[in-house]
């Protein structure tokens, strides 16, 4: 995410460098701005955490387990369309209606897996070196 607001900021810092002449003040005004943006995004990401802390920690199987089926769910679509289908078809008279080839498949699905495996294969990594580390290295 601040990748996207630092991307913001370009424009704004390139009219800071136009609209005020004292540099000095232009890379103070540049540095809060970034500056602000960087506490916001720590405080959104902070907030991010404590959501997906109090789903972990829920009494409900369905809020625990939610994210985890949910990326179950879009790599069987993946795999679906993109392998099975395609071998029945190819190996049988069989026609299914599938997706138009990967082309298809939304951009914004792909991200979302890959943000969800990321985030899970690196939650699992850290969760296994704090414990790692607590045990000593045993």
């Amino acid at each position: 995410m601040i990748g996207a607001v630092l991307g913001f900021l370009k424009p704004v810092f390139g009219i800071i460098d136009k609209a005020v002449k004292d540099k000095d003040l232009a890379a103070k005004l540049k540095a809060d701005l970034e500056q602000a943006a960087l506490s916001n995004d720590k405080a959104f990401m902070e907030a991010a955490q404590a959501v997906i802390v109090a789903e972990a920690q829920g009494e409900s199987a369905a809020q625990r387990n939610w994210r985890p089926h949910l990326m179950y769910f879009l790599m069987f679509l993946i795999a679906f369309n993109g392998v099975l289908v395609p071998l029945l078809m190819a190996f049988t008279s069989i026609e299914i209606p599938m997706l138009d080839a990967w082309a298809s498949v939304p951009s914004q699905l792909w991200t979302l897996l890959t943000v969800g495996m990321g985030g899970y294969i690196a939650s699992r990594g850290i969760e296994k070196s704090v414990k790692n580390w607590k045990d000593g290295g045993k």
